[in-house]
């Protein structure tokens, strides 16, 4: 709600019409999200006969035990970690490279630059590019080519 100036009359109308709406929205959002929740608390019987609603229906963890106790799952939980870890201090450097001297008045260049990494930033080559360039640099296959 706006609360520079005194809503008029329509505009009252109009705010009050847009929280309404983007709350009917949130719910028809959350509930599919709230089911999927409940069912992973809930029986796996309940689930299959379709007694899960909203709320967990004979609440099991089973699920749960099942999967944490799969080794994939701790290993591709320990990769994302690694990635993104690698990804964002990769990430930072580079950054940090090329903002500080973009951020420069007396940098020659800087207008082909700013230009350059814009445009790359907004149109990429393509999958098949990115695909012969990750395979040539012989990066398939390796962590190296997701981060």
């Amino acid at each position: 709600m706006r609360m520079d100036r005194k809503a008029k009359g329509g505009d009252r109308v109009f705010d009050i019409a847009v929280v309404v709406l983007v709350g009917l929205i949130a719910v028809v959002f959350m509930l599919p999200l709230l089911n999927v929740l409940a069912s992973s608390f809930s029986d796996p019987a309940a689930v299959v006969t379709g007694k899960v609603g909203l709320i967990p229906v004979d609440f099991s963890v089973e699920g749960y035990k099942v999967i944490f106790q799969n080794k994939s799952i701790w290993r591709a939980f320990g990769n994302t970690i690694l990635y993104t870890t690698i990804g964002t201090i990769i990430t930072v450097i580079c950054q940090l490279l090329c903002a500080y001297p973009l951020s420069r008045r007396d940098f020659k260049g800087r207008t082909a630059l700013n230009i350059f990494l814009s445009l790359t930033m907004f149109v990429s080559g393509g999958m098949i590019p990115t695909y012969l360039v990750i395979n040539n640099l012989g990066l398939y296959n390796s962590m190296w080519a997701i981060i």
